[in-house]
């Protein structure tokens, strides 16, 4: 069943991609829709708000039977149509694939933008990403 906004109850902003939807949603945070195969979180979204929207949901899915698993980053990205891609999409879908049922990952770029926000970050440690040159420090947040 899809998800439509504002259906799960206490949750203010949240985006939701199931095998029977027709894209990604979000409410409340200033995102913008991002079909479902080019993105885990629209970019378009203060990393702050996205890390606390993050965290909420996480908090308040379990209850609907369903676990979240999140990841952020922010970088260069390219529009192709409704479609985005770059190394910024690549950098951000490998990081939400380290994380584990209701963890909020974020790379270092996400950490050091919301320096003074409140939000506690746990360092995870340095991590290859497949496809991503380099070695990318990780990052949980745990309180936002």
């Amino acid at each position: 069943m899809p998800w439509q906004p504002g259906t799960a109850p206490g949750v203010t902003c949240w985006t939701v991609t199931t095998p029977w939807s027709a894209g990604s949603w979000t409410t409340s945070a200033a995102g913008r829709w991002i079909p479902p195969a080019t993105a885990s979180w629209p970019p378009s979204t203060a990393q702050a708000r996205a890390i606390r929207c993050a965290r909420q949901v996480a908090e308040k899915i379990p209850g609907l039977g369903l676990e979240l698993r999140s990841g952020l980053h922010t970088g260069e990205i390219e529009l192709a149509g409704e479609h985005i891609r770059g190394l910024a999409v690549h950098i951000g879908a490998r990081v939400v694939s380290l994380a584990g049922p209701g963890e909020v990952l974020v790379s270092s770029t996400v950490k050091d933008l919301v320096a003074g926000s409140g939000i506690v970050f746990e360092d995870r440690g340095e991590h290859t990403l497949k496809g991503v040159p380099g070695t990318w420090r990780i990052y949980i947040a745990t309180s936002a």
